[in-house]
């Protein structure tokens, strides 16, 4: 699933800072009972996640550390462990690096990006529901243009 809203309604707290084992998941398990709606404890191997996803009440939060390689079982798996939320920044920082690369070269030669294309539009209106950017605007206007 891929997210393209906001809504931050909800609490996250990262548990795993740095405590190892069951010291993790006795205070994720603590984190729960205290009203986190999702939790983050953050497994270096596939068993750890497994192990995690077993022993915790979901909904759980899942970081992958080296793209979808590293996780070593398919996202219905993950799901079915309770792992409701899942992110890549390693894959997305990467792929971004690329597309800016790609979006300079194909400008220094004249030619529009090879990503988006030469119309804008559809992209710029994505990028502004994503980051809600009208209610951003209706909270400037309400708190600084007075």
């Amino acid at each position: 699933m891929l997210i393209e809203a906001c809504d931050l309604s909800f609490q996250l707290l990262n548990v795993a800072q740095d405590l190892r084992g069951d010291e993790a998941l006795r205070r994720a398990e603590a984190y729960k009972r205290a009203g986190a709606d999702m939790l983050l404890v953050l497994p270096k191997t596939p068993e750890q996640a497994r192990a995690i996803g077993e022993r915790l009440e979901g909904p759980l939060f899942y970081m992958m550390l080296d793209g979808l390689g590293s996780i070593g079982m398919s996202m219905t798996e993950l799901g079915q462990l309770g792992y409701k939320l899942v992110t890549d920044s390693v894959t997305s920082f990467v792929a971004r690096h690329k597309a800016m690369r790609l979006s300079y070269e194909a400008l220094a030669q004249g030619l529009p990006d090879p990503t988006v294309g030469a119309d804008l539009a559809e992209e710029t209106r994505r990028i502004h529901d994503l980051i809600c950017l009208q209610g951003l605007l209706d909270v400037e206007r309400r708190s600084v243009e007075r």
